[in-house]
């Protein structure tokens, strides 16, 4: 997007990161697992993107995706969320994945 550079050059080279991850964790237990959220009603551009009829809502958005996530065997997963990286680590890591790096 032209009018946020950096936000785009942020996502991007998350993405990049996210593959090179992935790549990296292939013979381990852990997954690597990256979310690129559709268009979503947030303040990002300005109230008209909060407000657009044709944007996600951001609570169906995350109920959504928690959703996804429950009913997945995610024990042993890093995700990354956008621009926003999040690390996963549930209770009991190393036991849970042994071979984990």
């Amino acid at each position: 997007m032209a009018m946020t550079p950096t936000y785009s050059a942020t996502k991007a080279a998350l993405h990049s990161y996210t593959e090179s991850l992935r790549y990296q964790l292939r013979e381990t237990p852990i997954q690597v697992i990256e979310l690129i959220p559709p268009y979503v009603a947030t303040h990002l551009m300005g109230d008209y993107q909060a407000n657009d009829p044709n944007a996600m809502p951001l609570g169906e958005y995350t109920s959504e995706t928690v959703k996804i996530f429950r009913t997945r065997n995610s024990r042993c997963s890093l995700f990354y969320l956008s621009t926003l990286t999040v690390f996963q680590t549930p209770a009991g890591f190393g036991s849970q994945c042994p071979n984990a790096v």
